[in-house]
């Protein structure tokens, strides 16, 4: 009793000793029916049993085929004529000009120059349906141990529909125009898309971002530590300032919210994808792209593009194996396997490493490898590894030599896997 006749730890074998005993009062029976003792040589017994595996990508088909029906794929809001200029809370359209001058007071001149064939930008919101726990308060911990919850069929039962605001830029050119998603990296916001919505304006796509759950305005201004300013964690416990954009997306303590985090965010974009479908947007001048209605739908139907940095291209990679819409995609310096990323990267590998030695775990220990196996295991259903983008689908997919956030290997995998 306790002591483990396979190379497996001690400990384990204890654990696993309630266990033993209940499968002895079924296969003892079973043996003695044969006249085989118990406990008496075995080398003649073949043994068989059934098993199920973990189902990767059901969840998120299911969705995506039962989002037809959903109530929400009609629900965009589009206004014009903004008094006083917007900003993320009052949406409206703005010529780009004036919307460089409104968010960036110090005149980048380098930034109006890559938006030359940006006419203006749309600013309004979306409403998505989130099947995670919402915050209540600022201190609320529910989105820290939430996961998806699902009915019968397989699809993910909606807790609430959040307004998720948006941004656009449409080119300065003749409409109506391509809309291309695109979707920002772990820890950053919406606004990221400013650094590519000018080319592709120049090319004659629209762009439209929104944030990824727990970042940018969804943060739900929860404020649960105290950050320095250069938002490492310096005390446990709030200071009167939202926690910064993602802070709380990743949890290694719930790891199927982690999981259902990264889900949410495909089920987003997928959602995003099909409100492009049924919109009836026309707040700019399909001549000039300038602001002001003409009479004419402002976007083409039928056809999405994505782009997606870091961790956009993980779950862009996701998102455009399961919607029929994405027809293209981009994707910089994404990756797969999480326990890959998460043990090589060494920018968030140390901080990994730091919270679990506080738990007894020590790099390079059996319940280090025993952890990050059972992790990759629950975050495998929001693994891009297990979506292949269709072969009809052209992906472009690049990688940043020696890049410190998602490590080279991760890329190759994710590379390999998509063919």
């Amino acid at each position: 009793y306790g002591h483990s006749l396979i190379p497996a730890p001690d400990a384990d074998a204890r654990r696993l000793e309630p266990l033993r005993q209940l499968l002895t009062g079924v296969i003892k029976p079973l043996l003695a029916r044969q006249g085989i003792a118990w406990g008496g040589p075995t080398s003649g017994v073949a043994a068989a049993w059934t098993f199920h595996t973990q189902p990767l990508g059901g969840t998120l088909k299911a969705l995506v085929r039962a989002m037809p029906a959903s109530p929400y794929t009609s629900a965009a809001s589009f206004i014009t004529s903004p008094n006083p200029p917007p900003n993320a809370q009052s949406p409206g359209t703005l010529d780009i000009y004036t919307f460089v001058q409104t968010f960036d007071p110090y005149g980048t001149k380098g930034l109006q120059r890559a938006l030359n064939s940006v006419a203006s930008v749309v600013i309004g919101a979306v409403n998505l349906p989130y099947y995670l726990d919402a915050a209540q308060s600022r201190q609320d911990l529910a989105p820290l141990a939430s996961q998806w919850v699902l009915d019968r069929y397989g699809v993910p039962i909606v807790k609430s529909v959040q307004t998720v605001p948006f941004l656009m830029t449409i080119p300065r050119s003749a409409g109506p125009w391509y809309p291309v998603i695109f979707q920002h990296g772990f820890t950053r916001s919406k606004e990221d898309m400013f650094a590519i919505a000018g080319a592709l304006a120049s090319a004659g796509f629209a762009t439209i971002a929104i944030d990824a759950p727990l970042h940018g305005d969804r943060t739900f201004g929860l404020d649960l530590v105290t950050e320095d300013a250069s938002g490492n964690i310096i005390a446990n416990q709030p200071d009167g300032v939202p926690d910064k954009s993602g802070r709380h997306f990743m949890n290694l303590t719930h790891l199927l919210t982690s999981r259902d985090n990264v889900r949410q965010m495909a089920a987003d974009i997928v959602q995003l994808s099909h409100l492009l479908q049924v919109q009836q947007m026309d707040v700019v001048n399909n001549n000039t792209g300038a602001p002001g209605a003409d009479g004419v739908l402002d976007l083409y139907t039928g056809w999405v593009g994505y782009v997606g940095h870091s961790l956009g291209g993980i779950v862009g990679a996701i998102a455009a194996s399961v919607d029929p819409y994405i027809q293209a995609a981009a994707l910089a310096n994404p990756g797969g396997n999480y326990a890959a990323i998460l043990t090589q990267s060494q920018t968030f590998a140390p901080a990994i490493e730091q919270g679990l030695a506080q738990k007894g775990i020590q790099p390079g220990s059996a319940d280090y490898a025993k952890f990050f196996v059972l992790a990759q295991t629950i975050m495998d259903d929001a693994d891009p590894l297990n979506y292949p983008v269709n072969i009809n689908k052209p992906v472009y997919l690049l990688r940043t030599q020696k890049d410190t956030v998602v490590p080279n290997a991760a890329t190759d995998l994710l590379s390999a896997a998509q063919g």
